[in-house]
């Protein structure tokens, strides 16, 4: 029996060990696995643009960062999409201040549900101005998290504020618009507004976001801030209905 017992503890320990082992090998990869793709044969060819963001990237360049995040993001110039490495190179560049790399990363975190941590990125993002982003985005996707409650307290009017600043920045920002025209509808952060609601939809709809289009169609149809229209209000949401994209 003392045998039996000791032969037990003896493979307690080394599985133990083995477990440790693996653990570390694991970190180890993990760490390393964004440089170690190239470093091993791969079955495309780089194309010379990667090559070079490559060289920059490790570098330290955010902007080069940020491209090398969108090619295994987007499985472009020769690299296999991977999300992990995507987001490995975007959290490098965001935290160099990259607004685009910022919001890449956020958008990638929310999909997977890390909704605390994206909206954080987003109101790095946002808190930049049109500084480092032209699109707003930043300010139209932190705006939509308070408006919802996506990581962060519910809160209107502060909804309000930063999705009216990327419009300000990008007059052609379809989620911002869309998402301004939902608060004039339903009178939150703002006095309900029923006809400018229609314009923002209208606005939207027209830069083919398809959720605009259905409300854009649904307010022809109830003559919601626009003369009712059966026609029309059938013409946007069968455009809503065909737009998968």
């Amino acid at each position: 029996e003392r045998q039996a017992a000791a032969e037990q503890e003896r493979q307690a320990a080394a599985e133990q060990e083995r477990q440790a082992t693996s653990e570390q090998e694991r970190q180890a990869t993990s760490e390393q696995r964004p440089a170690e793709v190239f470093a091993a044969p791969v079955s495309v060819s780089l194309d010379d643009a990667i090559t070079s963001i490559l060289k920059s990237a490790h570098s330290g360049d955010a902007g080069a960062q940020y491209e090398l995040g969108k090619a295994y993001r987007d499985g472009e110039h020769g690299v296999v999409q991977d999300p992990e490495d995507a987001a490995y190179w975007f959290r490098k560049s965001a935290k160099n201040g990259y607004a685009d790399a910022q919001i890449s990363l956020g958008c990638l975190l929310e999909q997977r549900n890390e909704e605390q941590e994206a909206a954080q990125w987003f109101r790095k993002a946002a808190e930049q101005g049109d500084q480092n982003d032209d699109t707003g985005f930043g300010q139209s996707n932190y705006g939509r998290c308070l408006l919802i409650g996506i990581g962060v307290e519910q809160n209107y009017p502060e909804a309000v504020k930063w999705l009216k600043e990327a419009v300000k920045v990008n007059v052609d920002n379809d989620v911002a618009l869309y998402y301004l025209g939902w608060c004039y509808d339903g009178g939150n952060g703002v006095e309900q507004d029923h006809v400018r609601a229609f314009d923002l939809f209208r606005r939207a709809a027209e830069l083919d976001y398809r959720l605009a289009q259905y409300e854009t169609g649904k307010c022809y149809l109830d003559g919601r801030g626009v003369k009712r229209q059966r026609q029309k209000a059938i013409e946007w949401l069968e455009k809503a209905s065909e737009n998968v994209g």
